[in-house]
Formats: C-alpha cells, structure tokens, sequence
C-alpha cells in the first residue's frame, strides 16, 4: 500500500483472492471507502487479472476506471481511498510516503516533500539539477472535458514521467507543474527531452477517447561548491520553463 489507512502493508497474490471490507473478504480493508466485495484478483502463469465485483467506487488503474484489466509491474490500483502498488519484484517492495508528504491525487511526493529534499541538497552544495514540468495546454482538457477527466489526464501522465525519471523521485509541486532533482552526473537535459518525447508520442485516455497532450521542460543545473541557494535554482527552472512555452511548447529549454 502507497497510500490510505493500511499505508506500507504488503499482500501476496493468489488465484481468486476477493478484495473489499466484508469479514468474508479473502483480502480485508478496514476502510469505509472500500465496497464489502471490491474486487477479484485472477492468476494465471501469463497474467495477473483484476476484475470489479460491482464495487461503488469502482476501480481505478492509473488514474482510468476499469471493470477489467490485466496487471503490469509498477501499476498504481485505487480501490476507494486505498493505493497500491503492483509489483512483479516482491525482494524491492515500494517505499511508503506518509499521508502528509504525499499528493493525494498522483501517489508522487508532494510539494512539502520535494522543497525539504531540495533544501538539503542545496545546503550541502555538492551541485544537483533540477527538471521542471508543466502539461501544456491543461486548462483546455479541463474547460472542455471537465475536471474529473482533467485529472484522470494528470495521473496518466505523472505514471509516464515517473517512469523517465525513475529511480529519481519525481513530485508534484502544483496543479499540473512535475518536479524531478537529480544529482550531478545525469543528464538532466536528456530526461527531460526523453520525458517531453513520451509523453508526445502516447496518448492519454478521457473515458475511452484518446487524446494527445503535450508537455513542456525547464532544466537548472547548480555546480558544486557554487553556494547556490533553493531560491535560486528554483529561479533558472522556472526561467527556463517559461522559455520552452514561449518558444511553442512540447520542447526543453
């Protein structure tokens, strides 16, 4: 669990587990958000098979709701107020957030998390650099396919950029604006352009209709040694974030 009442908890699968808050459930949740018979799990030697059982708030699979789905490595699952994580790899189980460093939307850090982690980096001034993202053209998702669809499109995409940045934690710093630090020695200006091109190249789903959305990069690097402050690396982000959408969008700068 990433997130919710039981945070950190691990379940092992198997074959016809029913999850929910039944006693009877073969997987129970102390949680109220949680229909008594949620969801049932599928296990075969190819594939792993969520199915819903009818459940209230249905179930959500990267930010899409599903009646049906097969399961890949690194999924996000939300039943009710309840996010997991499916992982293929039990010998490295993901690091729970605690409920105040996490946004609620995503599952990624959130803004409180990220500006703790930058500050120490920028105190012990060994250098770092830092990736700023901003979906373009977001407020129009929103005007014209409402809110709940504007959000099904961010969770979407904060899956694909947490994939380019991963094993950096990316965050989510502010309505659709991504963050990822990362130390000296990567090639921030490379992830970014590879995080700009998948997002490009994949289109994100509104209920069942796809729609392409495009993202934009700012890049700031602080040497080491060079006394930079978070106010100043945040600063050239921003700049060049600005840039990259002044330039037309879908781009780094």
């Amino acid at each position: 669990m990433i997130y919710g009442a039981e945070l950190g908890r691990q379940i092992m699968l198997e074959h016809g587990q029913v999850l929910g808050r039944s006693e009877r459930a073969t997987v129970r949740f102390d949680v109220d958000s949680m229909s008594r018979r949620h969801a049932e799990l599928q296990i075969d030697e190819q594939k792993v098979l969520i199915r819903d059982l009818g459940s209230t708030h249905g179930i959500l699979l990267n930010g899409d709701r599903v009646t049906e789905a097969s399961l890949r490595d690194g999924d996000r699952i939300q039943l009710g107020r309840v996010i997991m994580k499916f992982l293929t790899d039990v010998t490295e189980p993901p690091r729970p957030l605690s409920p105040s460093a996490i946004d609620g939307l995503t599952g990624l850090a959130n803004k409180r998390t990220y500006h703790a982690r930058l500050a120490k980096l920028a105190t012990a001034d060994r250098g770092l650099s830092l990736v700023w993202f901003d979906i373009d053209a977001m407020v129009q998702v929103n005007y014209k396919h409402g809110h709940v669809n504007g959000d099904r499109a961010l969770i979407q995409i904060s899956r694909r950029l947490e994939d380019v940045c991963a094993p950096y934690e990316l965050a989510r710093i502010r309505g659709d604006v991504f963050a990822v630090i990362l130390p000296l020695g990567i090639d921030a200006r490379a992830l970014a352009q590879t995080a700009v091109t998948t997002i490009a190249s994949s289109a994100v789903f509104l209920e069942s209709e796809p729609y392409t959305l495009t993202i934009s990069a700012g890049v700031a690097t602080a040497t080491a040694g060079s006394h930079t402050t978070v106010g100043d690396v945040e600063a050239v982000a921003d700049r060049a974030l600005y840039a990259a959408k002044c330039a037309g969008r879908n781009r780094v700068a």
